[in-house]
């Protein structure tokens, strides 16, 4: 600034002369003035213009539409539209400059809602307004967008604002609508096929009965029906299940059946149902041919027709007989014979309508089966006043299958077995045999029935007819006996046995070596047999050590059998507890040093090591001592501690 932004500055000399009379003036102004060449308002709103630069002199604003103060250096605008203002200042000096600056308004959104928006019970209200592009929307529950739906009541207002940030809002009142639930007149149960009219209510309109428009009175029968309607107050639409229970009427039931002694009667027991009417045929032997349940009392056996006529009014004609009984006679015979194994069976003739008669073991039923010994009652009663008993006895028959005694039957004869007497009627595993006795060619076991003349009852049994054929002798041929042992022997056959030295029975001990012939008779014929025993020298014992110590001293680290001979064909295996295979060597001077080889490989090739515990060992070999060369096996258990 030039003089500290005074327009008027004093100079001069200093002497005495100074006052006013020295005064000297210079005009000083500013070159230069500030105004934004644009502003921009929203629609409705305002900008301060702020004319920089302008320190004394005047201002004048032209238009003066919209201004707060015209020739203010800050004047607020408010223009309608988009205004040119154009500003003048004359300083002090008298020098003008202008400014110019374009206020552009905006247009704001003006969104629109009705003034309430109502809705029906279960329903929503939607509202929406329009949203600028690129412009956004808000609403009071902070829903974003153009649309609102929801049934919250209240005032419900909605901000747009534009691309350019102007913003206009709008308010709505959300109303619920109450409307009145028509009521109908309860109705039924109806028949089916029935109809009642109902009148629709006067507050309500536009009644479906099932999706179906129905006008007033709607004929209704019975059923579930699904009833829609409009609400005359409220314009609301309204739901109503409706019912009408169908009346189904009772079904009539009477017994098949009556009884009656002779000279008395019965009430035949019909159920007719609620509001039923009868009518009873034959009416004669009827008390009240109308009646549900008349009394009967005809002389013979009657059969009466009911004609039932349900509240519905549907016809249904039942049929009973009344049968009419005498005294009853049970019709037993006086004796029954029961057979060893059998039972006894009494039947009676059912009567219709007659209770299961009573029998003296306490059982019931038209037929009693059973072989208690002795009288057997039976008890049958129409009704307690014309009871009937008759009795039967029942005899059980010990009768016993008679037993044959055969000999032996040796190949190719036969025998011939007579029929003992009081018995007849024989079969023979299943063919009719000959009247004085079987004749047999082979032995075996034959099956036969037979009838014993005093009880009349049919026995089976069996007669076992043995062979006689001989079988022959099961000594070996060979044994092998060390010095000074003995071996027992067995023939496999029946005493007596005889045997070349002198001996006799089938089993015996022998101690020496020798042939011996053994021989066996009988009246079919006669069998021999022969073993050789052999003396034979028993010098190739083994010797298996019970542990050893595999723990790297050199002292009882490794395990095999001891032979005193040279074993011939030697296997060895070692197994575990579980019976697995785990270290084998047919190389009687090869030694187990708790490795685990599950395969040929060598020794120093071995997996891994066993753990410390009992295993299992079978080692078999043949003895090149033994006359036979037989195989010998032996087993036992190891225990390994390391």
């Amino acid at each position: 600034e030039i003089f500290q932004g005074e327009t008027q500055v004093w100079w001069g000399f200093t002497g005495s002369t100074g006052g006013s009379s020295n005064a000297q003036e210079v005009c000083v102004t500013t070159s230069a003035l500030g105004l934004p060449p644009e502003h921009s308002v929203c629609e409705g709103d305002g900008v301060d213009l702020v004319l920089q630069g302008a320190q004394s002199g005047t201002i004048s604003w032209t238009p003066i539409d919209g201004l707060s103060d015209p020739a203010a250096a800050v004047t607020y605008a408010q223009p309608l539209v988009t205004t040119d203002y154009e500003v003048v200042w004359t300083d002090v000096c008298g020098d003008v400059l202008t400014e110019e600056t374009t206020v552009e308004v905006l247009p704001a959104p003006q969104p629109t809602l009705p003034a309430t928006a109502e809705f029906c019970p279960g329903d929503e209200v939607t509202l929406s307004v329009t949203v600028p592009m690129g412009g956004t929307a808000e609403w009071t529950d902070g829903t974003m967008g153009g649309e609102w739906t929801g049934d919250a009541t209240g005032v419900q207002t909605v901000v747009v604002t534009g691309d350019g940030g102007c913003s206009g809002s709008a308010s709505t009142t959300v109303a619920a609508l109450y409307p009145n639930v028509a009521s109908l007149p309860a109705v039924g149960p109806l028949c089916a096929g029935s109809a009642q009219d109902i009148v629709w209510p006067p507050e309500a309109e536009n009644w479906t009965v099932n999706g179906v428009a129905v006008a007033s009175p709607w004929a209704a029968e019975a059923g579930a029906f699904d009833l829609t309607y409009t609400d005359i107050a409220t314009g609301c639409p309204l739901e109503l299940e409706f019912t009408i229970d169908l009346l189904l009427a009772e079904v009539p039931v009477l017994p098949d059946a009556f009884a009656a002694c002779a000279g008395s009667g019965v009430s035949l027991l019909l159920n007719a149902g609620a509001g039923a009417t009868v009518s009873w045929s034959p009416v004669t032997a009827l008390d009240d041919a109308s009646a549900e349940q008349p009394f009967a009392t005809p002389s013979v056996t009657t059969v009466f027709d009911a004609e039932v006529t349900d509240v519905c009014g549907s016809i249904t004609t039942l049929t009973t007989t009344v049968s009419v009984y005498e005294t009853p006679n049970p019709g037993l015979p006086d004796t029954v014979i029961v057979c060893p194994g059998q039972e006894a069976t009494l039947d009676i003739v059912p009567l219709a309508g007659v209770a299961a008669p009573l029998w003296s073991d306490g059982s019931t039923g038209w037929s009693w089966t059973g072989d208690a010994a002795g009288w057997q009652t039976v008890t049958v009663a129409p009704l307690p006043e014309c009871p009937g008993e008759d009795s039967t006895f029942v005899s059980p028959q010990n009768a016993v299958a008679p037993t044959f005694e055969v000999p032996a039957l040796c190949p190719g004869d036969f025998t011939f077995i007579p029929w003992p007497a009081g018995w007849d009627g024989w079969e023979v595993d299943g063919a009719v045999a000959d009247p004085a006795g079987l004749t047999v060619t082979d032995p075996g076991v034959y099956f036969f029935v037979a009838n014993e003349a005093a009880s009349g009852c049919d026995v089976a049994g069996a007669i076992a007819v043995p062979t006689g054929a001989l079988s022959p002798m099961g000594l070996p041929d060979y044994i092998e006996l060390c010095e000074g042992q003995s071996q027992t022997v067995n023939t496999g056959t029946p005493d007596p046995v005889y045997w070349d030295d002198g001996e006799t029975g089938s089993i015996r001990v022998i101690s020496q070596s020798g042939l011996y012939v053994a021989t066996h008779s009988t009246d079919c014929g006669t069998v021999a047999d022969s073993i050789l025993v052999v003396e034979v020298p028993c010098g190739c014992a083994v010797f298996a050590p019970s542990g050893f110590t595999p723990d790297g001293d050199l002292i009882n680290d490794a395990w095999r059998p001891v032979f005193e001979c040279e074993p011939e064909e030697y296997h060895l295996k070692i197994f575990d507890r579980w019976g697995g295979l785990i270290w084998q060597s047919q190389n009687p001077e090869e030694y187990w040093t708790g490795g685990f080889r599950e395969d040929d490989r060598p020794l120093d090739a071995k997996l891994f090591y066993v753990r410390d515990g009992i295993y299992a060992f079978q080692v078999t070999y043949r003895d090149p001592t033994s006359v036979v060369r037989r195989i010998i096996r032996k087993t036992g258990h190891i225990k390994m501690l390391r």
